[in-house]
Order: C-alpha cells, then structure tokens, then sequence
C-alpha cells in the first residue's frame, strides 16, 4: 500500500482485505472507523458476481450505511455489451477480454441487461443512485499527477 500512496499516506484511508459477501467482513471494515459516515469503493467486482451475490453485497454495505450513513461508489456496473462497445479497442485487448472470461468463468449472464436494469436493482434494496461520469471528475484525479501521465493518455482511455 504505502507503494501507491506514497510515504505519507491518509489516517482515514484504509484497504482491508475481507470478503464482500462476508457481513462480518463488511462490518469489520467499516468499524476501522468507530464513529461517523463510510465511504465504500470498490472496482473489477461486481462484475465477476452472479446477481445474488451482488445482492448479498448491496445488502451488507446498505447495512452498515444506514446505520452510519455515507456512501458506496462503484464504476463497476457490468452491462451486456458494454464491451463490444468499445469499437477502439484493439484486437489484443479484445483477445485478453476473452481470455480473462474463460479463464475467470466470467460471463454475461451475471451482467444487467442496461442501465436501467441496474439502476432499478439497487434502487429496490434501498440504495438513491447518483450517476458521475469520470470526465466530470477528470482534472480531479490525483494519480494523474503522481503517476505523470500526459492528459492525452487519460483521455484516450475514457
């Protein structure tokens, strides 16, 4: 960790390893913190979940923000399609796509539909969604710096 953020690293930011679908997992990563609002992050899971563990997922980090409060931000909201999309993605890394599929079993049918089946998901477990695109966010990203990337890099992954 301290190879990502540097020597000087943040008294409110911390990486637990746990499992997702553990509710004592879950609760003890938020109690890390013992008092106020949490702020979930997760990306590269839910997409390798099936629906119901996706559900035991929400429900436990819903858990805890309600008691607490705060939020859960995920960019990882697997739509059927989404990349096949992609139409500048080159061949390798449509090859690499595949590859990673068979080899992690990973497969569409755990994926929503659309975005308005997501949405509709975790709308009905209790969640209020709030939808950021990253190019609202993109002057804001700090690993930019640290890591020196030109904007155009960036920019060209979006």
């Amino acid at each position: 960790v301290e190879n990502i953020l540097g020597k000087e690293s943040r008294p409110n930011l911390h990486f637990v390893e746990g499992n997702a679908l553990s509710k004592k997992d879950v609760e003890k990563a938020a109690s890390i913190f013992q008092t106020g609002e949490v702020a979930f992050i997760n990306e590269g899971l839910l997409r390798y979940l099936t629906h119901a563990e996706k559900t035991s997922v929400a429900k436990n980090i819903l858990l805890i923000l309600k008691e607490r409060g705060g939020v859960w931000i995920t960019p990882d909201i697997p739509l059927v399609g989404a990349f096949d999309k992609l139409s500048s993605r080159s061949e390798e890394a449509k090859k690499l796509t595949a590859d990673v599929n068979k080899m992690t079993g990973l497969n569409e049918s755990n994926y929503f539909k659309n975005e308005a089946e997501a949405m509709t998901f975790f709308e009905k477990l209790g969640f209020t969604i709030e939808k950021h695109l990253f190019t609202e966010v993109f002057d804001q990203l700090s690993s930019r710096d640290i890591l020196s990337l030109p904007k155009e890099t960036i920019r060209g992954a979006i």
